[in-house]
């Protein structure tokens, strides 16, 4: 399973930090990149077991010459939500206009576009199990800790609590 934490600080820079690990054919493997570029300031990122991950992945692939409004449009209608269990994704990154923007959607169903703004720290956490309390333990390192330091002390945290989730991870900026 994973984490992935995507967050934009005041509209000015992005960025994105998952785990490492990854199960591959039953297989459990500590240095998975998770973190995958669709093109030049677009960026996937997936949750739950690799190989549906990087089959919607390529399927993404596909679509990538699509505008960013019309790519989420796309996924949203196309998301597997009743084929995979724990399957859960990030695209985020600039859209044309050369604004910020974070998209979820899990096997549930369940999506989010946070709201960015010049004042604020817009975030998602995204995880298998425990999203409560990684939200609550990452939204209260924000309140003390520097955004980068949060996200990384988020991942760490979450390693100790979920096996599935390593304490090693990849860290994306986006500007």
């Amino acid at each position: 399973m994973s984490i992935v934490i995507c967050a934009v600080y005041k509209n000015s820079v992005m960025f994105i930090a998952s785990d490492k690990r990854a199960i591959k054919k039953g297989i459990v493997d500590d240095n998975f990149n998770k973190i995958l570029m669709l093109r030049p300031k677009l960026y996937y990122s997936m949750t739950g077991t690799a190989e549906p991950g990087l089959w919607f992945f390529d399927r993404l692939r596909g679509m990538s010459h699509l505008g960013v409004k019309e790519l989420l449009e796309w996924t949203e209608t196309d998301f597997p939500t009743h084929c995979f269990s724990k399957l859960a994704i990030v695209l985020a990154g600039k859209d044309e206009e050369n604004e910020f923007f974070i998209f979820t959607i899990n096997s549930a169903g369940d999506k989010a576009r946070p709201a960015i703004t010049n004042e604020n720290v817009a975030y998602a956490v995204s995880a298998n199990n425990n999203i409560p309390l990684f939200n609550k333990y990452f939204e209260d390192l924000l309140k003390q800790s520097p955004l980068k330091s949060a996200m990384v002390a988020t991942i760490e945290y979450a390693s100790t609590v979920e096996p599935s989730i390593s304490k090693n991870y990849d860290f994306v900026t986006v500007d």
